[in-house]
């Protein structure tokens, strides 16, 4: 649960506090220095280089959410559950797919047409900085909710949890992996 925690944490300051929002700003500013904000097909002096943070961030977030979600459901449900739970991850993976291009059409609709977020044409005159300020609200929420089913989740003992094979490990790796994995 941790690494689930952890995972929520990251994003939230992938988003905001580090790197997301400050970025956009960024770009937007030197956009504007070089006049270049009604020009939709410009290249902005910026370096791809900003966004390296705000990629390892994301890949940093999946890593402890994956690692942690896995953890908690091979550690918490009976052996005979465990395939079903390697399901229910990929099940949430594709339910908060859906959630964040729900997000995505949402936006521009309730944004307004004048000052839409994120702009069909040009993007220099879109706001993605409030975008992101909405998704770090939605991991706010989200940190909150997580909080709350932690105060009331009881662990099962550790004397109750049986050992796991490394080799079952192994086979369900690569069931849910898309890497091609060599076995050690």
């Amino acid at each position: 649960m941790q690494g689930n925690n952890a995972s929520i944490w990251i994003k939230y300051i992938e988003k905001v506090e580090l790197v997301g929002a400050p970025v956009e700003i960024k770009r937007k500013e030197v956009a504007a220095k070089y006049n270049l904000l009604d020009d939709p097909k410009a290249i902005i002096p910026i370096s791809v280089f900003w966004l390296v943070p705000q990629y390892c961030f994301h890949r940093l977030a999946d890593v402890f959410m994956s690692v942690g979600l896995f953890e908690f459901l091979f550690d918490q449900t009976p052996k005979s559950m465990r395939s079903s739970a390697t399901a229910i991850y990929c099940v949430i993976i594709a339910i908060g797919s859906y959630a964040g291009t729900f997000i995505v059409t949402l936006v521009p609709k309730y944004s307004g047409k004048e000052r839409n977020w994120l702009p069909d044409r040009n993007p220099n005159r879109g706001r993605l900085e409030y975008y992101y300020y909405l998704v770090s609200c939605v991991q706010v929420l989200n940190l909150i909710y997580f909080g709350i089913c932690l105060w009331f989740y009881t662990y099962k003992p550790l004397e109750e949890i049986a050992e796991i094979s490394k080799e079952e490990i192994w086979n369900r790796l690569m069931q849910i992996s898309w890497l091609p994995i060599e076995k050690v």
